[in-house]
């Protein structure tokens, strides 16, 4: 029975607002790689309105002069497409944690586990800034599920193209320039 005098109802949660980047949270991230990463260099610059904004750089276009970077630096970055069992869509995983690239990197190099095109993968993360632990956990192989399969067979055919991030466009945005027949094939 619900208190009659609660302001909200016991199992009320506000909306997340629907995201394109999947940020890793408390507990577990359970998702499914979709394609190979694109690897690079991240930096923070601040914009014309005075907000952070994130400038990408591929691995051989690394920037020498790092002044108008936040902290005067940038870091190595990972960043894939992958299926968010949580939200249940298409997403970007970003990860510039060197932990988890280092266990990610096993794990391809692994001859038991393969490339993570092949299994759903689980980080939990644990702790707060610099006490931040996270834990890879990869799933039996396995096929895709179906609905992400489908999901990212639509988001290739409207013209997702990742190398975009290096421009500081939406991978995301429609390509009029696709017309489906070149897209990549779904993860298995």
């Amino acid at each position: 029975m619900e208190n009659e005098n609660a302001f909200l109802p016991d199992n009320y949660e506000v909306p997340q607002g629907e995201s394109l980047y999947l940020k890793l949270e408390q507990g577990d991230n359970k998702f499914r790689i979709m394609d190979r990463p694109v690897f690079g260099w991240l930096g923070w610059q601040e914009d014309e309105e005075h907000k952070q904004k994130p400038v990408r750089f591929a691995m051989d276009q690394k920037p020498t002069d790092l002044r108008s970077f936040k902290e005067q630096r940038v870091n190595h970055f990972w960043a894939m497409p992958v299926w968010n069992f949580k939200t249940g869509s298409i997403q970007i995983l970003e990860v510039t944690q060197k932990s988890l690239q280092k266990a990610l990197e096993a794990l391809a190099r692994n001859e038991d586990w393969g490339s993570p095109l092949r299994y759903n993968i689980t980080i939990r993360r644990q702790g707060e800034k610099l006490d931040t632990e996270y834990f890879v956990n990869p799933s039996p192989h396995s096929d895709a599920p179906a609905e992400a399969r489908e999901a990212w067979s639509q988001t290739v055919k409207n013209g997702f193209d990742i190398s975009r991030l290096f421009k500081g466009e939406d991978p995301f945005a429609p390509n009029p320039n696709i017309d489906g027949e070149d897209a990549p094939a779904a993860a298995a």
